[in-house]
């Protein structure tokens, strides 16, 4: 996936939160001149679709400031 002007890799995995509860995980990888980034987004399963629409919009509006 496209972030800030290079290629991504969207990682997604559902564990538990510091409550104990489930979770869904997402994690966009990307680098940027030799910098890792990393963003992330936690959800329970019920709102999972739309904390997907949520990083999507972040990822399409990020950009590294330099």
């Amino acid at each position: 996936m496209p972030v800030a002007g290079t290629m991504g890799i969207m990682v997604v995995y559902s564990s538990e939160d510091f409550e104990n509860k489930p979770s869904v995980s997402r994690e966009i990888f990307f680098v940027v001149n030799g910098d890792l980034w990393n963003i992330n987004i936690y959800s329970s399963p019920a709102k999972a679709n739309q904390a997907k629409l949520d990083i999507e919009q972040v990822i399409s509006t990020f950009k590294v400031l330099q």
